[in-house]
This record gives structure tokens, sequence and C-alpha cells, in this order.
């Protein structure tokens, strides 16, 4: 995808999101800094939930349920799975969160 946007020009905007905000420790113990805390009201272009153990605690989560709900309801980007914290993505020229 960040291929052929940026062969049209574009950039993605990538935007490492939680729940809670704060620190993000993955199951190997990683560190993250989230950029953003989020509420299921937020709307993105696509999401990407988290995998591996994550993925268990995120699907009983009625905050990521409704988030993925909502994106899937408004016909937005399909949620993946990829095994990182949750990610939110855009094209740079447009808005992320609606």
């Amino acid at each position: 995808m960040a291929f052929t946007l940026n062969q049209q020009g574009d950039e993605l905007e990538v935007t490492l999101a939680s729940f809670e905000g704060g620190t993000i420790t993955t199951h190997m113990r990683a560190q993250i800094a989230s950029e953003r805390t989020i509420t299921a009201d937020h709307r993105f272009d696509l999401l990407y939930i988290p995998g591996g153990i994550g993925a268990g605690a995120a699907s009983q989560d009625e905050r990521a349920l409704e988030l993925v709900r909502a994106h899937h309801r408004e016909g937005r980007g399909s949620p993946r799975t990829a095994p990182a914290p949750v990610s939110c993505t855009a094209p740079a020229s447009s808005t992320a969160l609606r």
C-alpha cells in the first residue's frame, strides 16, 4: 500500500494509538509509546489491530469491537491483523479523524 501511494505522489500517515494512552507493552516486553488516545467514536481510513496474544484481549474489549463494527457499518477499510500495536493509517493528504 505504501509503495502504491508513493507512486501516486501520496504518503501514508500512521498513528500508533490505544484506548488507554501511554506505553504499550508487547508480549515480547517491547515498550512502544502510544501517540494518541482513541475512543470507539474515532474514524480512520484503515485499521490495523494487534495480532498475537494481544488479539485475544482486543477481541473481548467492547471499545475495540465497537470501533471495528462502526468502521464496517460505514464501509471503511477492512480491519487487518498485524503483529503490532493498534495502528490507524490514512493517506497524509486525507483527514484521518472524522
